[in-house]
């Protein structure tokens, strides 16, 4: 057995794959006389079935199993022969499935509306196969991106502990304080451990400084971006 709502997805396509098959041949209806001319979708838009079981054919069955979803196509390939008869019965089929998808919203959602045609079930059939595979995921890729979340803002921090680190450095050096100066082991983290004592000149702190500033606006960029993502994951 495999995912009810991938079933009937799997069914649609089985059915679209006999129709594009179809396609290639000559679509016909009998007309008064009995003869043949050629069938247009007005024509075939004036059947329609107010309870599955009305074709001399027999209908699909939906029963969630691989072996029926093969001779559901069986089923398919061999209607196609007639092309009046299997536009009525594809009709009748696609009631089939409106019906099938109904019951899986119903079963879901519970005082779930029916819907109003084959296509809007259709679509509501793919809208939903789409948001199980997000909701069967979205636990990893949440873990995923809380991980980039929290690398981002520790070079965040770092970047800003430097900076800070680096206009205490130009004070001092401002100050004459050059050699042996206060905290002159503290290190700038990330940018080559360099010692605060190492830097010596005002152009060596404004040299690293615009380094620390640039990586921190490309890593501000980046986080924004990603705690975006995490907010729409979350709602």
């Amino acid at each position: 057995m495999i995912h009810k709502l991938q079933y009937i997805l799997a069914l649609i396509f089985c059915l679209n794959t006999v129709c594009k098959t179809n396609a290639q041949r000559k679509e016909r209806e009998l007309d008064p006389l009995g003869d043949p001319v050629l069938l247009s979708s007005r024509h075939t838009s004036e059947f329609t079935f107010n309870n599955p079981g009305d074709s001399e054919f027999g209908n699909i069955i939906i029963d969630f199993n691989n072996a029926t979803l093969f001779n559901n196509h069986s089923l398919a390939a061999q209607v196609r022969g007639s092309e009046l008869a299997f536009e009525i019965w594809l009709r009748e089929q696609h009631l089939v499935i409106k019906v099938a998808i109904e019951k899986e919203a119903h079963a879901k959602y519970g005082n779930f509306p029916n819907f109003p045609s084959f296509n809007e079930a259709q679509k509501w059939l793919y809208e939903e196969i789409e948001l199980d595979g997000i909701r069967r995921n979205i636990g990893a890729t949440q873990s995923l991106y809380n991980a980039k979340v929290r690398e981002k803002k520790a070079i965040r921090d770092r970047c800003l502990r430097n900076i800070k680190l680096l206009d205490l450095r130009a004070n001092q050096i401002s100050t004459g304080q050059i050699n042996n100066p206060q905290y002159g082991h503290i290190k700038l983290y990330g940018n080559g451990d360099t010692p605060l004592k190492d830097i010596k000149t005002t152009t060596q702190v404004n040299n690293l400084r615009a380094q620390e500033v640039a990586a921190f606006s490309k890593n501000q960029w980046g986080l924004d971006q990603e705690l975006k993502i995490i907010n729409t994951l979350n709602t």
